[in-house]
């Protein structure tokens, strides 16, 4: 069995804090040495991003509404959005549209508040798992619709995925606390979804490294 989301939520090679400070230098590429990944838990105490700016600082918060796009939200305040082709999972060296802006980290907080309303932790833990062939994937995940947040404290990482297609017989749908999540989501990063073309950027995964986040630009 594979987990179909698995060029999707285990984004485990490179994120980019930087993707976009030159926005329109497209393929220049900066390596960071890899070190271990965060380890996966059940959840995440949200509470201290709102009182310890350093923990802030170390948050990534990664969201994909479709297996198209990728959302990065980082406490810094630095929001990062990758779109995929139609017909293909991308590979670590595709140019991709990136778009890239920087909010304050008053409104990186007002999310996690939102997600702290939602009870976002208690939400029940869901897996979707393609059983077919590779290259059925994008079909399962087009039937699917999956939709999934991560959040990344720099030691940590926990998720809740959930659908609103056609798994295994069954409709799906989303809860509406997931959804105010998806809401203060799209709220943070809504000057980046006005249609306007973006530069190209190395594909996007997240490592984490000794020295921080690992950077491509």
């Amino acid at each position: 069995m594979r987990l179909a989301i698995r060029a999707a939520v285990l984004l485990l090679v490179v994120a980019s804090l930087a993707v976009g400070q030159s926005d329109r230098t497209g393929g220049r590429t900066t390596s960071v040495p890899s070190q271990a990944g965060s380890e996966w838990h059940n959840r995440i105490d949200l509470d201290r991003f709102l009182s310890d700016p350093a923990a802030l600082d170390r948050l990534v918060i990664i969201y994909r509404p479709t297996y198209r796009q990728t959302w990065f939200v980082f406490g810094t305040g630095r929001v990062v959005l990758q779109t995929y082709p139609p017909g293909c999972f991308p590979q670590r060296e595709t140019l991709l549209p990136t778009c890239t802006a920087d909010k304050s980290r008053d409104e990186i907080r007002e999310v996690i508040r939102t997600m702290a309303r939602a009870q976002f932790f208690d939400l029940p833990e869901k897996s979707f798992v393609d059983t077919g062939d590779e290259d059925n994937e994008i079909e399962f995940q087009k039937a699917v619709k999956l939709h999934s947040i991560v959040v990344d404290d720099g030691a940590s990482r926990a998720h809740r995925d959930f659908a609103e297609g056609k798994y295994q017989g069954r409709d799906e749908k989303i809860p509406a606390a997931f959804g105010d999540i998806e809401g203060a989501l799209r709220w943070v990063a809504s000057s980046l979804l006005n249609g306007a073309p973006c530069p190209m950027a190395h594909y996007m995964e997240w490592r984490r490294t000794g020295r921080g986040e690992a950077i491509r630009q």
